[in-house]
């Protein structure tokens, strides 16, 4: 599928899978296009090469803000010139480097691992114009994941952060949780399904005592139960800054969610809290409907979809 809009602006080439003259004409227009901001070509089965040519033609391109080119085949190589473009382009607020295809089965060279995110953190340490990072579903594991937050620790730009479908487990979780105690930049955080468990969750509830920038925050389906969900709580009671927290799908039962909810009697900011469980019984009602009579900021809290809470129009999805 090809879309182009009429401004020029914006090129989407998804499952196109693209001959090798078609191929060329992408990086030629690249080269040589100053009005294209936008482009997307996620999913084409672009070879090694012709994804190093394409992101080489990104280096000296002054107009492309948002560049997508994820299930690709991301090798070492492809990575290293993604690092590269990175070191010196100063336009890209935006990149997407997530896979749709299942990390759990064989993928061959499609994700970028921990090889690649070690080459793609070395150009974080000194970019300073992206903004936003995807990485889901890309095999990276606690190696590459140190190698990111370390980087990062340096970078004062990037706001949002998707390690979403990533072997990051408790190891990982501990740097994430170093990484948020110092980081000053980072709101938006997504780690779902990340196999956090129990010791990584209550590592980054200890790191949101301290962290003063976060606002977003995704720990879905990670194992997690009530006692990260008591952490949780004894972090909200003193976080000012968190505003949104999706915790849905874990193993977290009534004793958690009053936990949270007792928290949420003494804190005004977070505005969206997501529980959803079929363990979590219309029973625990009670409890958020205590916390919706007394807190006026929290305008949704979903615990199954019987039940969704309170809900505005910005949080209906």
């Amino acid at each position: 599928m090809c879309i182009r809009d009429r401004s020029n602006k914006k090129l989407v080439l998804l499952d196109a899978h693209p001959k090798e003259k078609s191929a060329k004409s992408i990086w030629h227009a690249i080269d040589a296009n100053t009005t294209l901001t936008e482009l997307y070509l996620k999913n084409n089965k672009l070879r090694e090469d012709q994804v190093v040519k394409i992101i080489k033609a990104l280096q000296n391109n002054a107009s492309i803000e948002k560049f997508s080119i994820g299930e690709n085949y991301l090798t070492a190589k492809s990575m290293e010139t993604i690092s590269e473009m990175l070191k010196v382009n100063t336009t890209l607020k935006e990149l997407n480097l997530s896979s749709g295809i299942s990390t759990w089965y064989s993928t061959g060279s499609r994700v970028i691992k921990d090889e690649g995110a070690v080459f793609l953190a070395e150009s974080l340490a000194t970019n300073r114009t992206l903004r936003c990072l995807h990485l889901k579903n890309n095999d990276i594991g606690a190696e590459g994941i140190k190698a990111i937050c370390e980087a990062l620790r340096v970078n004062c730009v990037l706001v949002e952060l998707s390690l979403t479908k990533n072997h990051i487990g408790s190891e990982g979780a501990e740097f994430v949780s170093e990484l948020l105690k110092t980081n000053t930049a980072l709101t938006k955080l997504k780690m779902g399904h990340a196999a956090l468990e129990h010791e990584g969750g209550v590592a980054i509830a200890a790191a949101l005592k301290i962290n003063k920038t976060l606002t977003d925050l995704n720990i879905s389906y990670n194992g997690i139960g009530c006692e990260c969900a008591r952490a949780f709580g004894e972090m909200l009671k003193v976080n000012n800054t968190l505003k949104i927290l999706k915790m849905r799908v874990n193993y977290i039962k009534s004793p958690g969610v009053k936990a949270i909810c007792e928290a949420l009697k003494m804190n005004y900011t977070l505005t969206y809290l997501n529980l959803e469980n079929e363990s979590v019984m219309a029973y625990m009602k009670k409890h958020t409907d205590d916390v919706l009579r007394i807190n006026a900021a929290l305008v949704r809290v979903k615990l199954n979809h019987y039940y969704p809470g309170r809900v505005s129009d910005k949080y209906a999805i």
